[in-house]
C-alpha cells in the first residue's frame, strides 16, 4: 500500500515519495489505534511505583553533588574548547576567553567552539528537565520529549518555517517548533488519557506520533530538495556549527522557564499520589499536569528549534538523578540539568573527535547510550 501510494504521488519534479515515509504515515496512526483498543480491554489505573517514592541512600549531600556535577561541567566544557581538528593547549584557551593569548587560538575558541558548548549545554539541560517534568506529569518513567513525540512534532514545525516558509524571520523559529511539539503532545495525551495515562500505551502512541513526525521530516527534505547531509544531521540531532547567534535564540526559553519549572515542582510531586491523593491534598490535578507539560513541552521545542531532534537526554539525565537524591522534583531539577548539560557536551566532543576530520551528530552519539538503557527500563518496568 505504501508503495503504491509513493507512485500516485509521484511528482516530475521530485520523483517518487519514499515508501519508508508512507509506511510510517501509515502505520502510525494504525500502531495509536491498536495500542488505544488493546487498553481499553484491560484497563488499569497508573499507580505509583516503589522506584518514584522511595528516597535512595546518599554517600554525599545535596550540595556537594551540585558543586561536583558543576565542576564537570566547567571541565568537560574547557575539554571541548582543547580538543578538534586543532588541538589548542590548555593555557592558549584559558587566556583566549580571557580575550587574551594567539590570534589563532582566540578565533577558534571564542568563535567556534565555546558558543558551540554553551548551546549544547543549555540544550541538555531544557531536554533534561522537559523530561522529568513530563515524567512526573504522566507518572510514566519512560516518558521522554522524544519518546512521547515532542521532539519529532517540534522538528516538523522547525522545519516548516525554514524550508516551506523561509521569508519568515528566524527569530519565529522557537515559536514554529512550540506550536509543532504541543500538537504532537496533544496527540498523544488524548489517546492515552482514555486508557487512564498507561505506560505501555503512552509509549506506543508517543512511538507512532514519533514515527509520523519522522515521516513528515523526510517528506519536507526531499519536497524542498534539502541539502542531503545538512537534513541527516539535523534529524540526527547536532551541535555542529551553532554559534552566538543561536545561543542567544536558545538560552532565553530556559532562563524564562527553568524557575517556573522549579516554583511548580512540589504540585508535580504530589501527582505521585494518584488522582485522588492528589486532590485530597488540594491540588489541582487538571491544571497541575497542563502547566507542567506546558513548560517541559516548551523547554523540549526550544532545544529542538536550534539542535535538531536529539533523544533520551530527558531519559537518561532524570533517571540519574532520582538515583542520586530521590523524588524531590525541586531538588531534582537544578541536578538534572547538570547532568543533561553535561551528556550534551560529552556526546559533542566524543562526536568531533571520534573519526576526525569527520563529525558524528551528538544525537548518534547519545542514542548509542539511551537505546540500551530504554529497553532495560522498558524490561524493569514490564518486571
Amino acid at each position: 500500500a505504501a508503495d503504491v501510494g509513493s507512485r500516485l504521488a509521484n511528482n516530475s519534479s521530485y520523483g517518487e515519495l519514499p515508501v519508508g515515509a508512507v509506511t510510517a504515515l501509515i502505520g502510525g496512526p494504525c500502531l495509536a489505534y491498536l495500542s488505544y483498543r488493546a487498553a481499553q480491554k484491560h484497563r488499569e489505573v497508573p499507580k505509583p511505583s516503589a522506584s518514584s517514592l522511595d528516597t535512595t541512600t546518599r554517600f554525599l549531600s545535596y550540595r556537594a553533588l551540585l558543586g561536583i556535577f558543576g565542576a564537570l561541567l566547567v571541565a568537560v566544557t574547557i575539554l571541548g574548547m582543547i580538543f578538534g581538528d586543532v588541538k589548542i593547549p590548555l593555557q592558549d584557551v584559558l587566556a583566549a576567553v580571557q580575550g587574551q593569548g594567539p590570534d589563532l587560538a582566540r578565533s577558534i575558541v571564542l568563535d567556534q567552539r565555546l558558543p558551540r558548548m554553551l548551546v549544547a549545554a543549555c540544550a541538555g539541560a531544557a531536554l533534561a528537565v522537559s523530561g522529568l517534568l513530563l515524567q512526573g506529569v504522566v507518572r510514566n518513567p519512560m516518558a521522554d520529549p522524544s519518546i512521547v513525540g515532542v521532539s519529532a512534532g517540534a522538528g516538523v514545525g522547525a522545519l516548516l518555517l525554514l524550508l516551506v516558509w523561509p521569508e519568515l524571520p528566524i527569530a519565529l523559529l522557537p515559536f514554529a517548533s512550540f506550536v509543532g511539539a504541543i500538537a504532537a503532545a496533544l496527540i498523544v495525551y488524548l489517546i492515552a488519557r482514555k486508557t487512564g495515562l498507561q505506560p505501555a500505551v503512552l509509549a506506543l502512541v508517543g512511538i507512532a506520533v514519533s514515527a509520523c513526525g519522522s515521516a513528515v521530516i523526510q517528506l519536507i527534505v526531499v519536497q524542498t530538495k534539502m541539502n542531503v547531509a545538512v537534513a541527516l544531521a539535523w534529524i540526527s540531532g547536532s551541535t555542529y556549527a551553532r554559534g552566538w547567534e543561536e545561543l542567544a535564540q536558545l538560552v532565553v526559553w530556559p532562563v524564562l522557564l527553568l524557575p517556573l519549572a522549579w516554583l511548580i515542582g512540589r504540585r508535580v510531586d504530589i501527582l505521585a499520589f494518584g488522582q485522588e491523593g492528589a486532590v485530597g491534598l488540594g491540588v489541582n490535578v487538571e491544571q497541575t499536569r497542563l502547566r507542567a507539560a506546558a513548560i517541559g513541552v516548551a523547554l523540549a521545542a526550544a532545544a529542538v528549534s536550534i539542535v535538531g531532534t536529539i533523544g533520551f537526554v530527558g531519559l537518561i539525565a532524570p533517571h540519574a538523578a532520582r538515583l542520586l537524591i530521590g523524588h524531590n522534583h525541586r531538588r531534582l531539577m537544578p541536578l538534572a540539568a547538570l547532568l543533561g548539560a553535561v551528556l550534551l557536551v560529552l556526546a559533542d566532543i566524543v562526536g568531533r573527535n571520534l573519526l576526525p576530520p569527520k563529525e558524528i551528530p551528538s544525537g548518534l552519539i547519545v542514542s548509542l547510550l539511551g537505546a540500551p538503557y530504554f529497553l532495560w527500563l522498558m524490561r524493569s518496568s514490564r518486571r
